[in-house]
């Protein structure tokens, strides 16, 4: 059975207010507001994003937004918990980033003459790419990367950043000469539009130019291309002419000018990460200091898959501030930057020991969703402190998520439901419930469920 970060995603319907307590509005935009709420379980704060439904104009891309959220995996990459619906709105669960927008905190630290310096440009910088190359490698293309769609995590000033917003995202298709389509519609924001966007035709490398953009107003404070209306600023674009207006590295000078180029000439995004202005400015942790004790993988890998699948959840929902030790070590580990540890990256980390066993099965053990590689939810789900996944509360959501009825049992249909699953075979999951139900009675109630946690 396949586990994913997707397998727990689904539509719910009902109220949400018996799920979440709204605490106060956040913003509002074209669609609807958000909020600031608190799970009635777990305590967790999240952001809730309420939709109206008369108001979005096209519900397949709605669905196609859910959809792509759902696919990403990554630690600079929003989290979509939950999704939930009644009659006039859809409700959007997703990560709460308490430290505000870039461009918020980029204006607040100039007006207070404490400007970026240049190796805080370059680290943030190389998150956002991060994020982008996992999206490109994954075939999904952002469309309206801009500094208000890159959030700080928390309010500390070395916070980590989270991209957001894939309301016109796009997952790119294949053609027969396994070339990717070119996209046609102008989608994004004025200022970040690549020429080829304005010209009706392009790729992924749109992203590329936008983060160029980004950069360029993080190192100077406005935009490379500007005019007095929409038309000087398209014609600005297309003309591709930008100037330096005060002196900068000619390592950084280089970087602009593989991002604000031609299409044909433009960097991808793992060139970017390669770019020597990044090395120097923003050097990756060494991972020869990081080990990883085998015992995680081995252990986890004899939990029974119900007590896996609970674990995983938890994992998915976790809070970032909660794990920030644990997505250094995922960044540190994945030498080559494709937002996914394979085995050999593994393998380069575990502790010497005297244990002989089969890697490879551990390693698939451990790989839940079965693609071969070790996704960040995965990673957190086998290196999870068990004082994190204990936690009464987040067990009394994850019962709930697993019983979302409350009768205070978990059956067979539940499970499959959860994991969306339609096989009739209810053999593999009636072995969920029989390795747990201690009283026999087919069902695993509450008390059970806490025991199967406890067992080692």
């Amino acid at each position: 059975m396949e586990l994913s970060r997707k397998s727990f995603l689904k539509i719910s319907n009902g109220d949400v207010k018996n799920h979440y307590e709204i605490l106060k509005k956040l913003g509002e935009g074209s669609y609807g507001k958000t909020y600031k709420a608190k799970n009635r379980e777990s305590g967790d704060i999240r952001a809730m994003k309420q939709m109206e439904k008369s108001k979005i104009p096209d519900l397949n891309v709605f669905k196609n937004e859910i959809n792509i959220m759902s696919i990403l995996d990554h630690p600079n990459i929003i989290k979509l918990y939950e999704v939930f619906e009644d009659e006039k709105y859809f409700y959007l669960i997703i990560e709460f980033c308490e430290g505000g927008e870039l461009l918020q905190r980029f204006r607040e630290r100039n007006l207070k003459g404490k400007p970026y310096k240049e190796k805080e440009i370059a680290e943030i910088f190389k998150q956002i790419v991060g994020a982008v190359s996992y999206c490109h490698e994954k075939n999904v293309v952002h469309r309206d990367l801009k500094l208000e769609n890159i959030m700080f995590v928390s309010k500390s000033e070395n916070s980590p950043i989270k991209l957001i917003d894939f309301g016109v995202s796009k997952i790119l298709e294949k053609k027969e000469n396994k070339k990717f389509q070119r996209l046609k519609s102008k989608t994004g924001t004025v200022y970040y539009m690549s020429p080829e966007i304005l010209k009706g035709s392009y790729t992924e490398l749109c992203d590329i130019w936008a983060c160029g953009v980004i950069l360029y107003i993080m190192v100077f404070g406005f935009p490379p291309f500007d005019g007095k209306n929409v038309k000087e600023i398209y014609e600005a674009i297309k003309n591709e002419k930008y100037e330096f207006p005060i002196k900068i590295s000619k390592h950084l000078k280089d970087l602009f000018k593989n991002l604000l180029c031609d299409e044909k000439h433009r960097f991808n995004a793992k060139q970017v990460l390669e770019h020597v202005w990044i090395k120097k400015k923003a050097p990756d942790s060494d991972s020869e200091g990081i080990k990883i004790d085998l015992n995680k993988l081995i252990k986890f890998q004899n939990y029974n898959k119900l007590k896996k699948a609970v674990i995983s959840l938890i994992a998915s929902r976790i809070n970032s501030n909660e794990v920030n030790n644990l997505k250094n070590i995922f960044i540190a580990l994945d030498t080559d930057k494709n937002g996914t540890l394979s085995q050999e990256e593994i393998q380069n980390c575990l502790l010497k020991t005297n244990i002989k066993v089969n890697f490879k099965k551990v390693f698939d053990s451990v790989d839940t969703d079965k693609n071969g590689f070790i996704d960040y939810t995965e990673f957190l789900a086998f290196m999870l402190d068990e004082s994190l996944y204990m936690n009464e509360d987040k067990l009394n959501e994850a019962f709930k998520v697993f019983d979302p009825e409350e009768t205070g049992l978990i059956t067979v249909n539940n499970i499959k439901k959860l994991l969306n699953i339609e096989d009739n075979d209810d053999e593999i999951f009636n072995e969920f419930i029989k390795e747990n139900d201690k009283n026999g009675n087919g069902k695993i109630e509450y008390q059970e469920f806490i025991k199967m946690m406890l067992d080692k």
